[in-house]
């Protein structure tokens, strides 16, 4: 997990480095379309998006996923 963090950390800084501001979230919750509370870890950016702003989601072990529905349920 810990080489995951440095990759995410990373990324964080490179993005910043090319002008686009970020927020890390450790211990982001969503709420998804089952219904249940998932948890991981949150990179938001400024890019604006269809919806809102562009974020990358990951596992809480820093493993990249797509959604919300890929990440752990907190029970």
């Amino acid at each position: 997990m810990k080489n995951n963090l440095e990759k995410i950390y990373a990324l964080k800084v490179a993005l910043e480095n090319i002008g686009i501001d970020t927020e890390l979230e450790l211990d982001a919750v969503w709420f998804g379309s089952d219904s249940k509370q998932h948890y991981g870890i949150e990179l938001y950016t400024n890019i604006p998006s269809d919806y809102d702003c562009v974020s990358f989601l990951f596992t809480p072990e820093g493993k990249h996923i797509y959604t919300c529905l890929d990440a752990p349920i907190r029970q």
